[in-house]
């Protein structure tokens, strides 16, 4: 079956486009039943010098949270704030927002709008000391897999037990975004890793 579609550069350019577009008319869609939604922005420069604008959305429906990137726009020119504005409200009017559920400042008329919000998490991350939690975690994390022979065991551990995930994640201190991940599955594993750091005979560390 396989070797009968085609893999030419425009076919790929094609499909590749048509789902690019059904992605979008799915967040389309699905934006129309947010009942309340704000909106965030990040603005840097990439490696070719070109600034690159990211547009991100986050609404509620019903009790769940939604968020998703909206579209990513290369400023070629100025990056004054009419500049943003222009691109943000054009992002925008292509989803069709219901401009009556934006979420507003108490008082005010404009949506509430964050912008460099993934520098401001960086900065976070900075400030706040996770020294000891995460010297925890990396020393765990490092000898459960330390060599091929105790992560597979640590894996069949974890089929037998039926857990939601079946490894642990690598923290890589250059990429400061993995720790998130890093802790998030340390802590969906919390006692699974317990158990079986019993049965290798290692206690357990606490922060």
């Amino acid at each position: 079956m396989f070797e009968s579609l085609s893999l030419s550069a425009r076919t790929c350019s094609q499909r590749t486009e048509d789902l690019g577009s059904n992605l979008c008319e799915q967040l389309r869609d699905k934006v129309q039943t947010f009942d309340c939604f704000s909106l965030a922005m990040d603005e840097s420069m990439d490696v070719s010098d070109t600034a690159q604008l990211l547009i991100f959305v986050r609404g509620i429906d019903l009790l769940t949270v939604y968020e998703e990137l909206v579209k990513m726009c290369s400023l070629k020119g100025t990056t004054k704030g009419e500049d943003l504005f222009h691109n943000w409200e054009q992002a925008l009017d292509s989803l069709q927002l219901n401009w009556e559920n934006k979420v507003k400042d108490s008082g005010s008329a404009v949506p509430l709008i964050f912008h460099c919000i993934v520098h401001q998490e960086a900065l976070c991350s900075k400030v706040i000391s996770w020294k000891e939690i995460m010297d925890t975690t990396t020393s765990t994390v490092n000898f459960i897999r330390r060599n091929r022979l105790t992560h597979s065991q640590f894996q069949r551990f974890l089929e037998d037990l039926e857990a939601d995930h079946n490894y642990v994640v690598y923290y890589c201190e250059v990429s400061w975004l993995s720790q998130g991940a890093v802790l998030e599955r340390f802590f969906d594993l919390k006692k699974e890793i317990g158990y079986f750091l019993e049965m290798k005979g290692k206690p357990v560390e606490e922060p």
